[in-house]
């Protein structure tokens, strides 16, 4: 192992990001660059509140994360929803299991329905796969796979 610092060590950061509700901190060493608004016509996106999220909720997102449990979905909500790799159509049992990373792409458009939405912990599980007891007319995108 390579050490990058020694300790004691003074190092000059930025901090990035910064939430109270979760107790997070993000620092960066990398230069920070301002983003400009070049559109001030543009209104910056509301987030939806978690208190406001139930159940069977159908919503569009984006993949923004894949780990080797699943993926993180940016759904418009003040936290990112978590799609667990057997939660998504494409999982299948078949000649063993595939990673997550071979059916889910970062940027990938995907729509999901909420599955759980933990208040406490701040988290919000959701499924690609739709559930079979909501009303209305029912389309696969994925009329092989079971």
């Amino acid at each position: 192992m390579i050490d990058v610092f020694t300790p004691g060590q003074e190092v000059e950061v930025t901090i990035k990001s910064l939430s109270t509700e979760q107790k997070k901190l993000h620092l960066t060493m990398l230069p920070f660059v301002k983003e400009e608004d070049n559109d001030d016509d543009e209104e910056e996106e509301e987030l939806i509140p978690l208190n406001e999220i139930e159940e069977d909720d159908e919503l569009w997102g984006e993949i923004t994360r894949v780990t080797r449990y699943g993926g993180y979905i940016n759904v418009g909500a003040e936290v990112k929803g978590f799609l667990h790799f057997m939660d998504h159509p494409l999982f299948t049992y078949e000649n063993g299991v595939v990673p997550p990373s071979e059916y889910m792409k970062v940027g990938e458009r995907v729509r999901v329905w909420v599955s759980d939405v933990d208040q406490e912990r701040n988290r919000i599980k959701v499924t690609a796969v739709r559930p079979t007891d909501l009303p209305g007319p029912k389309r696969e995108l994925y009329p092989n796979i079971l």
